[in-house]
Parts: structure tokens; sequence; C-alpha cells
């Protein structure tokens, strides 16, 4: 799994959890732009913070994704591996959830880099047409 590879399927998976989102939380979004989005998260509804943290946590997979599509060269243990920790932390913590497909995406990458370290391959630079 190249750089690339990897950082598509984190893009798949983020843009999967947000049109999970938009059907799980469609009546707390719907309320937020009626609200306002200020005044939809000062009320005492719990489900509204779920929602803003739901999709704030797709958003920051986007970037991540993205940062690691874009990445030239071998990426470091702590980036695959932090994210594998934190799925983990996350899957632990919601069982039913996205968690552990994208931990199963970031030890994919680390087995992987780590078999072309042992092996002696040279990965591609993924270099991107700008």
């Amino acid at each position: 799994m190249s750089n690339r590879t990897f950082g598509l399927s984190l893009i798949v998976l983020a843009c999967i959890h947000q049109l999970v989102g938009l059907y799980e939380f469609h009546g707390e979004l719907f309320d937020a732009i009626l609200l306002g989005w200020w005044n939809s998260q000062v009320r005492n509804e719990p489900m509204r913070a779920v929602m803003l943290w739901f999709f704030v946590s797709g958003f920051l997979i986007m970037l991540w994704g993205e940062s690691m599509r874009l990445r030239q060269g071998p990426i470091r243990t702590r980036e695959w591996a932090g994210g594998a920790l934190l799925s983990l932390a996350g899957a632990t913590a919601i069982p039913v959830s996205g968690f552990w497909l994208v931990l199963a995406a970031c030890l994919a990458r680390g087995w992987q880099q780590r078999h072309d370290s042992m092996t002696g391959c040279v990965e591609s630079t993924d270099v991107v047409s700008q």
C-alpha cells in the first residue's frame, strides 16, 4: 500500500463517515441550521454536540488522508502507529464504529512499510502532478 493509496483510503473512509453522519444526524443538523450554529450548540442538547464532533472528526480524517496522499517518501512510524492507537482507543470506546476500518488501514500501511524495509524494496515517491 503506497502513501497515495493509504491517503485515498482514509479520504474514502472519511467521506463514508460524513455520509453516515448526514443520515444519522439529519434532524440535529436541520435544527442547527434553523437555530444558527452558535445557538444550536448553546442549548442543552447532547446529540447536537455528538453531531458536531462527528462531523469535525470526519473532516480531520480527510485532512490526515490528504496529508498522507501528498507525502513523498516513506511515512514515519509514529504517523501510521499514532493513527492506529487513536483508532484502537476509539474502537474500544465505540465498538460499533468505523474506527476498526481506520485501524485496519493504518496497520496495513505499517505492515507494508515494514515489509518493504526488511526486503530492501524502495518505495516510489508517489509524485503528485500539480
